[in-house]
């Protein structure tokens, strides 16, 4: 387990216990908490780590199904955010989308190193150590998605993603994904059409079968 993934867990843990659920800064904007990360308040930064921890550890894990990765991967992730706060501009878009798209980057170069070792399909497993039978369900639902991503494209697969399972507007996935907003819905709309046919053919077959 990596220094910084022990240190932002172990923050995590220590900011459950003394923050209540609906403390104040929840109330915050992304962007004055941004602006004083910026001029050095940890506790501003902090608000934004516990705002986004699980919607970017759950970004990760649904594309790679491995929990103790993609903990890894958001650890890295948020330490890479916490270097680079200062190049963040409001102006340029939201913290949303800036956060995400570290999170991106941070996952390609985890891929691009690991795939000289293994397979990106064969990276999802249980042996984590937690439960057994909820990651068995949990792997099942993923690959039953998987089953239908597969036929997609790789852009149009990442936007489905981003739009469906990490329910972002496509202004955001705009701005991750480097494309225009109209051509992210473009191409969601084709990829969802795409999965549509497959469901449909899948569905006609298993009529035919059972009637046959």
């Amino acid at each position: 387990m990596c220094f910084y993934r022990i240190l932002l867990l172990f923050y995590a843990e220590f900011r459950i216990l003394i923050w209540n659920d609906f403390s104040i800064t929840s109330m915050i904007d992304d962007r004055v908490l941004a602006t004083e990360s910026q001029s050095g308040n940890a506790d501003s930064f902090g608000a934004l780590y516990d705002r986004y921890c699980g919607r970017i550890f759950g970004f990760i894990y649904s594309r790679i199904g491995q929990r103790e990765t993609a903990e890894d991967i958001t650890s890295e992730a948020f330490h890479k955010a916490l270097e680079k706060i200062g190049t963040y501009d409001p102006e340029k878009g939201t913290f949303s989308a800036w956060i995400y798209q570290i999170a991106r980057n941070t996952m390609n170069d985890h891929f691009r190193s690991y795939r000289e070792t293994q397979d990106l399909d064969e990276m999802g497993d249980v042996s984590s150590g937690e439960d057994i039978e909820t990651n068995a369900d949990t792997n099942l639902r993923l690959e039953k998605i998987k089953t239908f991503l597969q036929k997609l494209k790789p852009d149009q697969r990442e936007v489905i993603l981003l739009r469906v399972w990490d329910d972002l507007p496509f202004r955001e996935i705009a701005s991750i994904t480097g494309k225009t907003e109209a051509n992210s819905k473009m191409i969601f709309g084709r990829g969802v059409k795409k999965i549509k046919e497959a469901f449909l053919i899948l569905l006609l077959l298993l009529i035919l079968l059972q009637f046959s």
